[in-house]
């Protein structure tokens, strides 16, 4: 459950951490998932996050989701198809995707993470 915010830029940083946890639930699972759509919905987050919304965290939160987000493409690049969550270290992006959620939802006072 996530708590609706008056504020825009509260709303933002929620679909950004609700984005974020999307994918890592999805890259956590036993399965296969599509790295494009990993890359959309990360991608799509980050997008509509406005500058000043992450205040002071704000360089640091874009580098390091810029970051992920180029790793993916590469990989989408080398293997278009369904990928095993256990493949390319995948569990690695997972734990980074769970940290960066936890970290928004702490820094700017969240409700739930997703």
């Amino acid at each position: 459950m996530t708590t609706e915010y008056n504020d825009p830029a509260g709303a933002r940083v929620v679909a950004l951490r609700d984005a974020i946890g999307r994918a890592d639930d999805r890259l956590g699972a036993d399965g296969v998932v599509s790295l494009s759509e990993i890359y959309g919905e990360v991608h799509a987050g980050l997008e509509g996050v406005q500058a000043g919304d992450l205040a002071d965290a704000e360089e640091m939160v874009r580098t390091q989701l810029e970051a992920f987000l180029r790793r993916l493409r590469v990989l989408m690049e080398n293997h278009p198809g369904p990928i095993p969550t256990t493949e390319l270290d995948l569990p690695s992006d997972a734990r980074f995707l769970r940290d960066m959620a936890e970290f928004l939802t702490r820094k700017y006072g969240l409700d739930n993470a997703p």
